[in-house]
């Protein structure tokens, strides 16, 4: 039987949902969601924290690096051939979220973020890996 079990990428209303049919059953609801949160992905805190502090629900994360665009590798605008977005690419296509951020002349925009946040975690002293 399982004690603890979470959730990945539940919408706040439907982890409710499931923990009010575990309270009504005498199960074990859950206890943690996995959401996608990054720099560029900022969500969890509007969605989730009534629940986090209505449930004492906790968070462990998905993409905290956005696929990789937040290590660095990608700040020049191009695909290196080790990376993973390169493995994503489907008859030589850059993937949906390449597309996001690089794509329809999204790519300066998307470059002069990344270097504004190399610039920032540099000043502070972190690595932006």
């Amino acid at each position: 039987m399982a004690h603890y079990w979470g959730t990945s990428c539940w919408s706040a209303a439907r982890i409710e949902e499931a923990c009010q049919i575990a309270d009504r059953y005498r199960l074990h609801a859950p206890v943690v969601e996995q959401p996608r949160y990054n720099l560029f992905a900022r969500e969890v805190e509007k969605i989730y924290r009534p629940l986090f502090e209505y449930r004492g629900y906790g968070t462990t994360i998905w993409s905290p690096l956005e696929f990789g665009l937040l290590s660095g590798k990608y700040n020049e605008g191009d695909i290196p051939e080790d990376s993973r977005m390169a493995n994503w690419s489907k008859d030589g296509k850059p993937s949906e979220t390449w597309t996001k951020y690089f794509g329809d002349g999204k790519i300066e925009g998307t470059q002069k973020c990344l270097r504004s946040m190399k610039a920032m975690a540099e000043e502070l002293g972190c690595s932006q890996a």
